[in-house]
């Protein structure tokens, strides 16, 4: 174990004993104000160690059923927004694992519009996760999105660095994929599914009107198929993508999360590519 991960028990410790030897803190209260903040940060890597030896044992369980809204309220409409919805796919499969309600790919909202509080639910998430609170800000953020996948459009897998590269096929291999990276994906596939989604979530929160959410979803159903041959290929992009972006929990609370979210998008996927219930089944993205 890493002595930073040592730092609170150590520093809680020592306090304890000095304090108990020394008599240093005369005040209770103030005891107890640095003993539980100490105590709190001494107990949360063993809380840490419990999360992960936890999440290391869980097998994700997909339902691919919840990602077809059975009575959309909206539809998707053009040939361009259904594939955006699908490519979604890549992403909302992991939302099925869990009770989360909000995981359709097949209309505009991506939840029940009529769950009022599952809509205030979505807004405050995406206002924690996005910082996006009104329509402007959600433009801002979507157009981003998308801009930078333009810029990146000629960036392939094979102009990344060799170790990044390795790191990804280790861990395809660790989770059971059976995607084989060719080298020449795109690298735009988790900045455009993201614009998607954001798209149709802040649609489904009352942040984007439809016409605006619908136009983003449809551009980025233009430009999937411009950038990708195969859903192979998408799904190669978009799970790079992820574990790239996911080096940035690791110093965050949900670092914890880190190798259990890793491992359920690429099993996710790796369903998504081969079961015959899938979304993707029978279907081609160009």
């Amino acid at each position: 174990m890493k002595i930073k991960t040592l730092r609170f028990p150590l520093a809680f410790i020592a306090f304890l004993v000095a304090h108990y030897q020394f008599k240093f803190v005369d005040n209770d209260i103030a005891f107890y104000i640095v003993a539980g903040v100490l105590g709190v940060g001494a107990m949360w890597p063993l809380v840490q160690l419990g999360i992960r030896w936890k999440l290391s044992r869980t097998t994700p369980e997909f339902n691919l059923e919840k990602l077809i809204n059975k009575v959309p309220k909206v539809e998707l409409g053009s040939a361009d927004a259904r594939l955006a919805g699908l490519s979604e796919s890549l992403y909302m499969v992991t939302e099925t694992t869990s009770n989360a309600p909000e995981c359709y790919i097949n209309s505009l909202e991506i939840l029940d519009l009529d769950d009022k509080e599952t809509k205030k639910v979505l807004g405050y998430s995406i206002e924690s996760s996005w910082d996006i609170s009104n329509r402007a800000q959600a433009v801002q953020q979507i157009e981003a999105l998308i801009t930078e996948a333009d810029e990146e459009a000629s960036l392939t897998l094979a102009d990344v660095p060799d170790v990044l590269r390795t790191r990804f096929q280790r861990y395809l291999a660790k989770y059971g994929s059976t995607l084989q990276p060719q080298g020449n994906e795109c690298m735009t596939a988790y900045n455009l599914i993201r614009a998607s989604w954001l798209a149709r979530a802040t649609f489904s929160c009352g942040h984007l009107d439809e016409p605006t959410a619908r136009a983003y979803v449809e551009q980025v159903g233009r430009l999937i198929p411009q950038h990708f041959a195969s859903w192979n290929d998408l799904a190669v992009s978009y799970l790079f993508g992820f574990l790239h972006w996911s080096d940035f929990l690791n110093d965050s609370a949900l670092g914890v999360m880190k190798e259990y979210s890793i491992r359920e998008r690429i099993c996710g996927a790796e369903l998504l590519l081969c079961a015959q219930n899938s979304p993707f089944y029978g279907k081609s993205l160009r």
